[in-house]
């Protein structure tokens, strides 16, 4: 890894978007942590993270020198999808509209228990730019209020290998109950070797 790039605080309404720093940083009190507030105090000195594209078609990680992972690589729409070797299976749902990529390998199962379960071979994301590569990064919080006003429910992810999907905010206007979302799409850049 050679540097991250801190993104910015981005908050937006049903009603549009908020600029006010004061407003911002009081949505995510006491949630700090899942955004890179300031990226000085971002620490990854302790751990070496190096990737190698070996082909078209195959990469390699290597983590501090001593763990070494393979990947297929599919290229799709100017993003690189570093495969994994292994499906897994979830019987969560994979396809959140809040972020944009998803898994390319990716099949539903009916499930014994009712329901369904997802099969899906998990990548890591990047996009590639001449001799670098950058993982994205976002974090993302989103607040439901009752009519009242009162918190429904919170839901957010920190530090998560993804983009924001900037069309979402299109759909805050058509669903009153979602009052407020923030997000911050962030990136760790590596030189390829």
């Amino acid at each position: 890894m050679d540097s991250y790039s801190a993104g910015q605080l981005k908050l937006f309404t049903n009603s549009g978007e908020v600029t006010d720093p004061e407003r911002i940083n009081g949505f995510i009190s006491g949630f700090e942590n899942y955004f890179w507030m300031n990226p000085d105090t971002l620490s990854y000195d302790s751990w070496d993270v190096q990737i190698e594209l070996l082909s078209e078609t195959r990469a390699r990680m290597i983590v501090d020198t001593d763990s070494i992972i393979d990947f297929n690589v599919t290229r799709k729409n100017g993003i690189l999808y570093l495969e994994y070797h292994d499906t897994l299976m979830s019987m969560e749902n994979l396809i959140d509209s809040r972020l944009k990529y998803h898994p390319i390998y990716m099949v539903t199962l009916p499930s014994y228990m009712g329901g369904q379960t997802n099969a899906f071979i998990p990548c890591i994301y990047a996009i590639e730019n001449e001799d670098q590569l950058y993982i994205p990064m976002v974090s993302y919080m989103e607040n439901i209020y009752y009519e009242s006003g009162m918190i429904m429910a919170s839901q957010g992810i920190g530090n998560y290998n993804n983009e924001f999907n900037t069309g979402y905010l299109n759909s805050l206007s058509l669903m009153p109950l979602i009052d407020t979302i923030l997000f911050q799409n962030n990136y760790v850049l590596f030189s390829l070797f």
